[in-house]
């Protein structure tokens, strides 16, 4: 399972001692986990007992005089196409388990979810859980949803059995939309492509143990995709990056909106494990080329009577792959140039992060200046990108952070810190700690923005939360055998989840992660800021998701 795996990575890796022996908490020393799974039995009892309108008191709480049972009165479907709301919450246990769950019991694939993020044991051998609580159901098109946070308390009773003694909760957030905001139209659009439902539509775990082993394993699933307009029709194009082994694919969309596979045609389907793609006009003839990272080279192709002709080869001094790539004109001299970041020496699971915390023991990342017909320079030292250059990084973005009319630069890096670089007249330094936005954690993504609509832009970390990482770091144990403070609070920030640093205008970056709620996101891998309900301000939507059992609570 997911919290398993944590569990293993926490205490283990990141503890600096042996592992846990398996998966029994109260045989590897966690009294914490065995609080989280007893605790987490007994809320979901009181939920379902919640959506059945049950009065009767449920053995699992501590007297008859907690259960005060509400009057529950479902919710009206919603009309509008999107209403957000806030209800108060008395106190009491029934109460929350009401206030969150009763408005949704009588509509379809009612579905709750229990996340215990920190347990504190008492001195009198109780506990008390942290939990961020969500409750989901269909009517129909219309969906609904409602979260709390709730402070949920165990005591022992008489026959020393831990039962459920006090339930606090925030106020119960909710939105109700008549329609989903997106539909999966993946099969109507792609279902001309033979092989899109043989091939490209697996996932990692089918690939593992059928491919080539050359490059990194298809288990981790790090392949990427371009958008742009390819044939210059007008309408957007994808090519989308496959495993070692199988064909890269290029979809030219068709006038009705479906998807054409057209990578042979274009001489673009390569077998080589492509970590990344880029569609962007590199030698100003007003067309889309494209460019690869393929392992430790970046393969550049221009476009010419429709085909994309290789016309450099870029390949590293060392093996390490590339994992991303973005373009600017960071100089100003009116052709894009290119960045480049990579993740690991050798291969994922081989290069082990040194320190955890802040590791600096990661390959180079690289900016390569367009030279026209020269060709391409790498010019990484000589711009001061050679500073802090040595992390496992994973993703790159441009902007004008300070509004001086050149392009800035943010890495997100995992295992360790971010970096902005501030571009002075084509010369970088990194100012990520001065701008307040290092942000410490397992940096997976970057999305630029304007959130708050005043006129800068701001930025948008994905790392990773994890509700298990919360529960364990904080722990008296977690790292008891060392000393130094910083690198505990350091990885205690791991676990905390996405960041939200907005722009004061001045250059300066605001933590508004926990304010805004958006530092749940879940296990996330990217994030990205789009207006999706047209009503002039951005959302942000984040992917997220790891390998895990098929546990039906399991989102």
């Amino acid at each position: 399972m997911k919290r398993h795996l944590c569990l293993l990575l926490l205490a283990g890796a990141m503890l600096g001692q042996n592992p846990p022996q398996g998966v029994d908490a109260a045989a590897d020393g966690w009294a914490s986990e065995v609080a989280y799974e007893h605790a987490k039995k007994v809320l979901r009892e009181v939920c379902a007992l919640a959506a059945k309108d049950a009065p009767a008191k449920p053995a699992s709480v501590h007297n008859a005089a907690l259960w005060d049972w509400p009057t529950l009165t479902p919710q009206a479907a919603s009309t509008g196409e999107a209403l957000f709301g806030t209800d108060p919450v008395e106190a009491g246990i029934a109460q929350a388990a009401a206030a969150l769950v009763a408005p949704l019991r009588t509509y379809s694939g009612l579905r709750t979810e229990v996340k215990v993020h920190a347990v504190q044991p008492h001195a009198a051998g109780g506990f008390m859980v942290t939990v961020r609580m969500q409750a989901a159901a269909f009517a129909g098109d219309a969906g609904f949803q409602r979260n709390a946070t709730w402070e949920a308390e165990f005591s022992a009773s008489a026959d020393s059995a831990l039962r459920l003694s006090e339930l606090r909760s925030t106020p119960v957030t909710w939105v109700s939309m008549s329609a989903p905001l997106l539909r999966d139209t993946t099969p109507e659009i792609f279902g001309r492509d033979p092989l899109f439902s043989k091939c490209v539509a697996r996932g990692p775990e089918f690939w593992f143990g059928r491919l080539q082993s050359l490059g990194e394993l298809s288990f981790f699933g790090h392949n990427g995709l371009a958008i742009g307009d390819l044939n210059g029709d007008g309408r957007d194009d994808l090519y989308l990056c496959m495993p070692n082994g199988t064909p890269n694919r290029l979809y030219l969309q068709q006038a009705d909106g479906s998807a054409q596979e057209c990578a042979a045609a274009w001489g673009a389907d390569w077998l080589d494990d492509t970590k990344a793609a880029l569609f962007a006009d590199f030698d100003n003839d007003g067309d889309q080329d494209l460019t690869l990272a393929m392992g430790p080279t970046i393969l550049v192709l221009r476009q010419h009577e429709g085909k994309l002709i290789p016309s450099n080869g870029l390949r590293s001094a060392s093996n390490a792959s590339f994992y991303s790539l973005s373009a600017a004109d960071y100089d100003n001299d009116g052709d894009l140039d290119l960045f480049a970041v990579r993740y690991v020496k050798t291969r994922y699971g081989e290069s082990v992060p040194q320190p955890l915390h802040d590791a600096h023991n990661g390959p180079t990342n690289h900016l390569l200046r367009n030279d026209g017909d020269k060709g391409w320079t790498d010019i990484t030292n000589a711009s001061g990108l050679g500073v802090a250059n040595d992390r496992f990084s994973l993703a790159a973005a441009w902007l004008d952070y300070d509004n001086d009319g050149d392009s800035d630069l943010c890495v997100a890096n995992d295992f360790g810190l971010k970096n902005l670089y501030r571009n002075d007249a084509g010369q970088f330094t990194d100012v990520a700690n001065a701008a307040g936005c290092a942000d410490s954690g397992a940096g997976m993504g970057v999305a630029v923005g304007d959130p708050d609509n005043d006129g800068d832009l701001d930025l948008y970390f994905s790392n990773m939360f994890s509700a298990a990482g919360r529960r364990i770091a904080f722990q008296p144990q977690f790292r008891a055998d060392k000393t130094e403070q910083t690198g505990r609070e350091l990885l205690q920030r791991f676990a905390f989840g996405n960041s939200l640093l907005l722009n004061d205008g001045a250059g300066h970056f605001a933590d508004r992660s926990t304010a805004s709620g958006t530092f749940f996101g879940r296990w996330a891998w990217g994030a990205l800021f789009a207006d999706l309900d047209n009503d002039g301000a951005e959302d942000l939507y984040v992917p997220n998701g790891f390998v895990t059992a098929p546990l039906e609570d399991d989102l």
